[in-house]
């Protein structure tokens, strides 16, 4: 007869399966699967809802968009001030920007430009306006320099006449062209005083306009330089947001077969870690895990033959499955239930049970008896055993 440690456990995988779970909290928005099914790798498996995913990632790519285009309109209008010419956005058309936003940018710096044009123009010809005033009013000055200078002959000529009496020139005379020449240095003045408020008038003009292009530069290089800061950062915005949407739309990861499927319900919520099925790739193959009581470790070795006793589906009814020991572990561990016990590795010669002529496949975490074959025993010795225990005992009294 043979003799046997008897050991609890359960199935388990070679190793090789992977465990599919929800990266975070979220609503199941559609199940592809059921438990069995076969698939292949990137399969969609369940599509999930991670709250507020899709709002990040739409803002994100609007704000890169935005940041995108101010940075091509800031490029685009700062070598146009550059040229004196009207700026044009040669940027391609991407997925994230399309043609016709690029038309509305090129639209919206041409606009800018023309404006600041206008406004530059303006200042353009207030300056000509007041070269020309300058122009005229030197002219009057030119004019009035030479006047003075023939009025100051004439003023000599009556001081010297007005003094002989017989020459007719009246004293009245005299100090009216006297008045003429005051009057004459007064205008002179006047003229000057407007040909100095005329250039100091273009001077600020001048600057006003320089100002004018200074400051639409500075805005403009103000904006690049937002934009280079901003781009990358909503762009990392993106990926990220981009990332959790991608991981809410869950994949195979290799070919296999669709096992433990703890979700059923579309609409349903799932929790951070929560394990919504395993996939059992292609190669993969179930194993006992079994726990050998620490008194019958001593007796156990590798590839010795046992015996698995299914708990779901009673071995006198449909019988049981045979294997061989394939690996012992070298330390105990403390259980709960059993006190010191060795995990011990059973190889099957099957995964499968014959059920009402149906092959039912073993599935990962069915509750197992594993009895392993330890030796052959003479049924003599099986009833002799006990005996022989009291003889020896009696032999140690005496």
């Amino acid at each position: 007869m043979e003799v046997v440690a008897t050991a609890q456990g359960k199935t388990v995988l070679s190793g090789r399966s992977k465990a599919i779970k929800s990266l975070e909290d979220g609503g199941i928005v559609k199940i592809y699967v059921k438990n069995g099914d076969e698939v292949k790798k990137d399969d969609p498996l369940v599509t999930l809802d991670f709250l507020g995913a899709d709002q990040d990632y739409e803002k994100a790519e609007q704000s890169l968009e935005a940041a995108t285009l101010l940075k091509y309109r800031s490029e685009a209008l700062i070598k146009a001030l550059q040229n004196q010419e009207m700026p044009l956005i040669t940027e391609e058309a991407t997925e994230r920007i399309t043609i016709d936003e690029l038309k509305q940018a090129e639209q919206l710096v041409q606009n800018q430009y023309q404006l600041w044009q206008s406004q530059d123009d303006r200042y353009g010809s207030a300056i000509r306006q007041k070269d020309a005033e300058y122009r005229t009013t030197n002219a009057q000055v030119d004019k009035l320099t030479q006047n003075i200078e023939l009025i100051e002959e004439e003023l000599q000529d009556y001081e010297k006449l007005s003094n002989n009496k017989s020459k007719g020139v009246s004293k009245h005379q005299y100090n009216q062209k006297r008045q003429d020449h005051i009057n004459a240095k007064h205008e002179l003045a006047s003229q000057e005083s407007r040909l100095i408020e005329i250039n100091e008038g273009k001077i600020q003009l001048e600057k006003e306009r320089q100002y004018t292009e200074y400051q639409l530069k500075q805005e403009t290089l103000n904006g690049l330089r937002e934009a280079q800061e901003l781009i990358p950062q909503y762009l990392a915005d993106s990926q990220r947001a981009k990332h959790r949407m991608d991981q809410a739309h869950i994949k195979a990861p290799a070919n296999g077969t669709v096992q433990q499927l703890n979700i059923h319900t579309e609409g349903g919520v799932v929790s951070h870690g929560e394990e919504l099925m395993v996939i059992v790739p292609e190669g993969d193959f179930m194993e006992v895990e079994a726990l050998v009581p620490n008194k019958d470790i001593g007796f156990i070795e590798h590839n010795q033959e046992v015996v698995i006793k299914v708990e779901s589906f009673p071995y006198t009814r449909y019988g049981y499955i045979t294997g061989r020991v394939k690996s012992i572990s070298f330390d105990a561990i403390e259980h709960q239930d059993y006190g010191l016990v060795y995990q011990a590795i059973i190889k099957l010669d099957k995964d499968f049970l014959m059920i009402n002529e149906k092959k039912i496949p073993l599935t990962a975490g069915m509750n197992v008896t594993v009895e392993i074959k330890i030796r052959e025993r003479r049924v003599i010795d099986y009833f002799l055993s006990p005996l022989q225990t009291k003889v020896d005992e009696s032999m140690r009294e005496l």
